[in-house]
């Protein structure tokens, strides 16, 4: 079956609990797209240093999302339980601790402790974007994000996290790009003849 529209409705994506590799092969994909989408943005617009905070500050944000999504897609094939998770913060701080480093092979090996990590860190980089950009909650995507928040939610399936951070990371930089062309590098206007 070949892969799905980029922008398929969520519920058309695999599902994680019929095929977890089909499901973490997918998401991979679909954060590859947009920090691909990042990288070439970033290639085009190297004056992007320079320019104000508010132009400056979301995009940093856009990318630590995407590299988050793009970990956490690794590692959303855990056992679920508290127990495993506490093993996996001890043996996480341990490792740190002794050897001062942790790699990829780390954070699969204890994924019940760091796919939470990376799929939060996504979550608290999405709850600054409209922080500082409230304009943002009309995303509706967005505003799922802050509904987490407002409801005090703590405890939900990674994968439907991950989904849900997916889907306002793709608004958000959708919106970035669009606010871009519109008010920070509108396209030149067509030149028509000079009226004598």
């Amino acid at each position: 079956m070949a892969f799905q529209d980029e922008d398929a409705d969520i519920d058309e994506l695999p599902q994680f609990n019929k095929d977890i590799l089909r499901w973490q092969i997918d998401r991979r994909w679909r954060v590859q797209r947009i920090m691909l989408r990042l990288y070439r943005f970033l290639q085009e617009y190297n004056e992007l240093p320079k320019e104000h905070n508010d132009q400056w500050y979301p995009i940093v944000r856009m990318v630590g999302i995407s590299f988050s999504l793009w970990r956490a897609a690794f590692l959303t094939d855990t056992k679920g339980t508290k127990a495993v998770m506490y093993d996996n913060m001890v043996n996480y701080l341990d490792k740190v601790l002794k050897h001062n480093s942790i790699g990829f092979a780390d954070d699969y090996n204890m994924s019940d402790h760091t796919a939470g990590y990376y799929t939060a860190n996504a979550r608290y980089r999405l709850e600054r974007m409209y922080k500082f950009n409230p304009e943002l909650l009309q995303v509706p995507s967005v505003a799922e994000i802050n509904k987490l928040l407002v409801e005090g939610r703590e405890e939900m399936a990674q994968d439907r996290l991950w989904d849900m951070c997916y889907l306002a990371l793709r608004d958000c930089l959708a919106e970035y790009i669009a606010n871009w062309n519109a008010h920070v590098r509108p396209p030149p206007k067509p030149k028509g003849k000079a009226k004598v």
